[in-house]
């Protein structure tokens, strides 16, 4: 096993821990949309900076990400942990999703393929392989309306705005 997996799990599960009350003493009361975007953007910068400061023999590029979104419909906030070890760089971490009784990191990076704007990720494991992507296939299935891992990263970058 790789060595960096057994860490990486001791320290999403701290960060798991921690993310509560952060969310609770930062997140409050941010429906002013400047003020959302703000804690949002800064809140992943203070997760590295302390996971850093806990744990600083760990890569820092390794380090868990976090998602944050925000439903000012319903004034509810998620947070998402990345939940696998991801060395792949570049890619951007939209969220994770249970599907069929997995959980699934989800992923996109900019394409160089000049037909396709971007190509997403299905992260399911910890190992190099344990991944899906495509890039034609999840927008089709987003289209039709099939949920399948992919096509719920489609949706997820919809959402962020990297695809419009």
């Amino acid at each position: 096993m790789d060595k960096y997996i057994e860490q990486y799990i001791h320290i999403r599960d701290r960060l798991m821990e921690q993310l509560q009350p952060m969310m609770e003493v930062y997140a409050t009361g941010m429906w002013d949309p400047l003020m959302r975007f703000m804690i949002v953007k800064d809140l992943q910068s203070v997760v590295d900076k302390q996971l850093s400061y806990e744990f600083p023999d760990f890569p820092i590029s390794y380090m868990p990400k976090i998602k944050i979104k925000v439903d000012e419909s319903i004034h509810f906030i998620e947070a998402g942990v990345q939940a696998f070890l991801n060395k792949t760089k570049g890619l951007m971490f939209l969220g994770n999703v249970d599907h069929g009784g997995a959980t699934y990191d989800l992923y996109c990076r900019e394409s160089w393929d000049p037909h396709f704007s971007h190509v997403f990720y299905a992260r399911y494991g910890h190992e190099e392989e344990s991944y899906d992507k495509g890039s034609k296939e999840p927008a089709a299935e987003y289209m039709m309306g099939i949920q399948t891992p992919l096509s719920i990263a489609y949706s997820f970058a919809i959402d962020e705005g990297y695809i419009s």
